[in-house]
């Protein structure tokens, strides 16, 4: 009996799911350098940029109070503070209630 043909068969397998394997890694680190690329420049103006943090925050303050999730911070815009005062006479304090920028819906 000859052997031989059935072991290079499951050698030719093996090498076959190998390259396989070496071609998903190869595309996975593909594709993670490619989505890192583009995130790393988001941290690095966070971890930079003065400017752009405020922005930010600012971005998300407003989205939150569109939203109706309630935000007890103040607001600063153009180096002036603006604040609203609410007195809660049931617990009897003062909460800082950001004035409305833009009244649209989530």
């Amino acid at each position: 009996m000859n052997f031989s043909s059935k072991g290079n068969t499951t050698r030719s397998q093996g090498m076959i799911f190998f390259l396989i394997f070496l071609f998903r890694l190869v595309w996975a680190v593909a594709l993670f350098t490619h989505y890192a690329n583009h995130s790393v420049n988001f941290f690095l103006y966070i971890l930079t940029g003065i400017e752009f943090r405020q922005e930010l925050k600012q971005a998300l303050l407003d989205i939150l109070r569109v939203c109706g999730i309630s935000t007890s911070t103040t607001q600063i815009r153009g180096g002036s503070t603006t604040e609203s005062t609410v007195v809660d006479k049931n617990v009897a304090r003062v909460q800082s209630v950001p004035e409305p920028t833009v009244p649209t819906r989530c």
